[in-house]
């Protein structure tokens, strides 16, 4: 989703790259596992960063930071995490 007022846009944590940055402004989970994330300082507000991605043969590792909490996402949790990121220069 692209917002050319503010010049930001809308990804899933999984198509993040290394060294990106946004905010969480939507998470599609059930109550549980919405809880379990604001239990590890992942919320909709929060600034993240990705600081690692590490792609295998059989998945793409993610991991990320908010705050002073760093945590590693498996596929089941970042796919269901959107992040509002500037629009790249250029």
């Amino acid at each position: 989703m692209l917002n050319l007022q503010q010049n930001k846009f809308i990804r899933s944590i999984y198509d993040l790259n290394e060294g990106e940055k946004g905010k969480i402004v939507q998470i599609h989970a059930k109550d549980t596992e919405q809880r379990f994330l604001g239990i590890l300082g992942i919320a909709v507000g929060c600034d993240i960063s990705i600081d690692k991605v590490i792609i295998t043969s059989r998945e793409r590792i993610i991991t990320i930071s908010t705050g002073s909490i760093e945590l590693t996402l498996d596929k089941t949790l970042y796919n269901n995490i959107e992040v509002e990121v500037p629009l790249a220069a250029g």
